[in-house]
């Protein structure tokens, strides 16, 4: 048997099974977990395989096809996109199977492979949606709060990524934190994530928290508005203060009138001539004059 990490003694006809799936010979264990083949994964294992990524400084760079030929197709999907952790390689794919190989095999479940943006294999899990994955590097004992390389957690990564089954299973212990990755993902303008943390936090009012964070911004809110479902905008668009007034009147406050359309458009029907606390309508709110009232026609 070869010693530990040493897969350059793995078998001819391993080789060339990972050759005809077009994996790159240098990395053959990341590549197969990457590919999502559990069986190749536990025979590349079963010969002496490291479940371990390889040092940066001794990795070949891929994107070549591999020495013994590449199937056709696959170095778009395979090539530079495969990390260089085996495990952090099967959470990207998806493979369930393959990450629990790994795991029993002793990969280390929250290694951040250097050069890779702190991307840790619950980061990939995370990215690719597959909750079986990341419940089974949860239960290995992997910190749920862990953070890449430009401070996102697996669940911004996941909202990014649209995976709205993955959120429960990452959401922090208290409604502050919540909060707080809702309004990191607002200023790092990743609108989808922050309409997702809104959703599964409950936050009944994040064009409000926009607002308040950014000021009436036309290109913030229509990005909002289109990732916002119809329904949720009942909840956000009314202010959560006795004052009562809708994000129109603060659109109209502030003059501006690409905020104005943007929302006039989108609103349900009763919201746009909803009064205000006071009695106001948005088109009865000071500055009104500096809008396109039209849109109210």
């Amino acid at each position: 048997m070869p010693a530990d990490g040493d897969e350059s003694s793995t078998p001819p006809s391993l080789a060339q099974r990972a050759a005809a799936l077009g994996l790159p010979a240098d990395t053959p264990l990341a590549a197969a977990a990457y590919s999502g083949s559990a069986e190749l994964v536990q025979l590349l294992l079963s010969h002496g395989a490291s479940p371990k990524p390889k040092p940066l400084a001794s990795f070949q760079e891929l994107g070549e096809p591999s020495a013994g030929g590449a199937a056709a197709g696959k170095e778009a999907s395979i090539g530079l996109s495969i990390p260089r952790a085996p495990l952090t390689a099967a959470a990207a794919s998806g493979s369930v199977a393959c990450v629990r190989a790994l795991l029993q095999a002793g990969a280390p479940p929250d290694i951040a492979t250097e050069g890779e943006d702190g991307t840790t294999p619950l980061h990939a899990a995370a990215d690719s949606g597959n909750v079986e994955c990341i419940e089974a590097l949860l239960g290995a004992g992997v910190d749920s709060d862990v953070r890449d390389g430009s401070g996102r957690s697996a669940l911004r990564r996941a909202a990014l990524h649209g995976h709205r089954d993955a959120l429960p299973l990452l959401l922090p212990p208290t409604r502050d934190e919540l909060e707080k990755e809702l309004d990191d993902a607002l200023v790092s303008g990743e609108l989808r994530a922050a309409a997702l943390l809104a959703e599964a936090s409950g936050t009944p009012s994040l064009l409000w928290r926009a607002i308040e964070q950014q000021g009436v911004d036309g290109d913030l809110l229509q990005g909002l508005l289109r990732e916002t479902p119809r329904e949720a905008l009942r909840r956000q668009a009314v202010e959560a203060t006795g004052a009562k007034r809708t994000v129109l009147h603060a659109a109209v406050e502030a003059g501006s009138q690409s905020a104005v359309v943007a929302l006039a458009g989108a609103l349900p029907e009763e919201l746009l001539l909803k009064p205000s606390a006071d009695g106001l309508t948005a088109i009865g709110a000071p500055g009104c004059d500096a809008a396109d009232t039209r849109v109210y026609d």
